[in-house]
């Protein structure tokens, strides 16, 4: 079975987002939620999942990709304001490195800039290299900003060439 490209979340999902973040490994949670949390199971997947489920859609899209029954990842972000929106992604641990981290982040991306953001930012653990990676070579400008355990991203959605064209106008 393959996995599906990345759809909108609904609340028809709700039993499988709740099965997702509980088969997350301590890792996968400590890399996406930046917290001294190990597990996502009980009252704290049930949170999780409302948070996911229960939302504004015009300021927080959520994006589930699916094989079968079984959510096997999810793309989020919230808007922030001034045209920018938070960003986050998990994936199941079994179908890491299998392109649909950058799937999500594609779908979302899309959304985004139907949505007039013109800037995600990202908090990511200074040991998750493979999210690291993916924003860095996702083609668009980024700027990195080391702080203490995590790297704070700022990514422009423009095209390079508008990106250019704003920082050489500021300057």
């Amino acid at each position: 079975m393959t996995v599906n490209p990345p759809r909108i979340a609904q609340p028809s999902d709700r039993d499988a987002v709740r099965a997702f973040l509980e088969r997350l490994s301590p890792d996968t949670v400590h890399s996406r939620y930046l917290s001294a949390w190990t597990t996502l199971s009980g009252f704290a997947a049930e949170r999780e999942t409302r948070r996911l489920l229960d939302r504004d859609p015009d300021r927080h899209v959520v994006l589930v990709a699916t094989e079968g029954d079984k959510v096997r990842g999810i793309g989020e972000f919230v808007v922030e304001g001034q045209g920018r929106a938070e960003l986050a992604l998990m994936v199941e641990d079994a179908y890491q490195h299998r392109g649909i981290g950058r799937r999500l982040f594609r779908r979302l991306e899309e959304l985004a800039t139907r949505r007039g953001v013109s800037a995600f930012t990202a908090d990511v653990s200074g040991g998750n290299l493979r999210m690291q990676n993916m924003l860095r070579s996702a083609g668009r400008p980024v700027h990195a900003h080391p702080e203490t355990g995590q790297v704070r991203f700022t990514m422009w959605l423009e095209s390079v060439a508008s990106a250019q064209s704003r920082v050489q106008h500021v300057a």
